[in-house]
């Protein structure tokens, strides 16, 4: 599968319908730094040393809470404007 996210590297012919370049995403590796469920959000840390924010709608197996500590692998996407964020979260 062919997901979107941040990545240096941009692909010459990954273009948009609107000519755009879109960077390809990458299943990344990592851990639940922390989360807080009253909130729904958290943050993950990619085993590169990124640190991405998640909301609880990420997590893939539809769980409302997730352990710090827990390793997970995801992707990143598009959040807020202009913003990136993890999400596909699964527990590993």
């Amino acid at each position: 599968m062919l997901c979107r996210t941040l990545s240096t590297s941009w692909l010459a012919g990954d273009r948009t319908s609107r000519g755009r370049l879109e960077p390809v995403q990458q299943l990344q590796v990592g851990h639940v730094i922390a989360f807080d469920p009253a909130v729904g959000t958290g943050t993950v840390e990619s085993d590169g040393g990124n640190v991405w924010l998640f909301h609880l709608t990420s997590i893939a197996d539809g769980s409302r809470s997730i352990d710090d500590g827990q390793r997970v692998a995801f992707v990143v996407g598009p959040g807020g404007p202009g913003q990136w964020e993890a999400a596909q979260i699964i527990k590993l």
